[in-house]
């Protein structure tokens, strides 16, 4: 009887998290709980008249961008992906933030860090743009046992990532 096979799994390594970091210009978003770029290409099925067989023609890129971040008391940071003019230093008391379609469309950065060396010098990773953004949903959970949340969703004209000048 010859001796049972083993198969060597090869050395596991724990990948910790990357740490992202999003941006409007020079205002970097500090209480971000999550990010989500979409991009999906629909395909729809065709076929010749009296021909069985189905060809499949792929239709314009689609986006969308959904993120989630706490609401801090000032409301300073979803005010300002919702388009709103920040005051230099306090708000007057009679402003009235929504969601509003006329605003135009902006660019947004996701800086994507590896957060693995443990040290204040993170290594950038790639950035994400999300270019021709502008929200087109807002949804914010008011509950007395967590903290505020908002989750602002729109349809970009492009996403893409770029990588950092990093060996591959």
């Amino acid at each position: 009887m010859s001796a049972p096979k083993t198969n060597t799994m090869p050395t596991f390594q724990l990948q910790e998290g990357q740490v992202a970091i999003l941006m409007k210009s020079t205002r970097v978003f500090g209480q971000v709980i999550s990010l989500n770029p979409q991009s999906k290409t629909p395909t729809k099925k065709v076929a010749r008249i009296g021909d069985t067989n189905k060809s499949t023609s792929f239709q314009p890129t689609e986006h969308t961008m959904q993120m989630e971040l706490y609401v801090p008391g000032s409301f300073t940071e979803v005010a300002d992906l919702l388009g709103f003019t920040i005051p230099g230093s306090t708000w007057a008391g009679t402003e009235q933030i929504s969601l509003n379609a006329t605003i135009s469309t902006y660019t947004l950065l996701i800086k994507v860090y590896d957060a693995n060396t443990g040290t204040n010098s993170d290594i950038l990773q790639g950035t994400w743009t999300i270019a021709g953004f502008k929200p087109s949903s807002l949804n914010v959970t008011l509950s007395a046992e967590d903290a505020t949340k908002a989750t602002l969703q729109g349809e970009p004209s492009s996403i893409y990532y770029t990588p950092a000048a990093i060996a591959v």
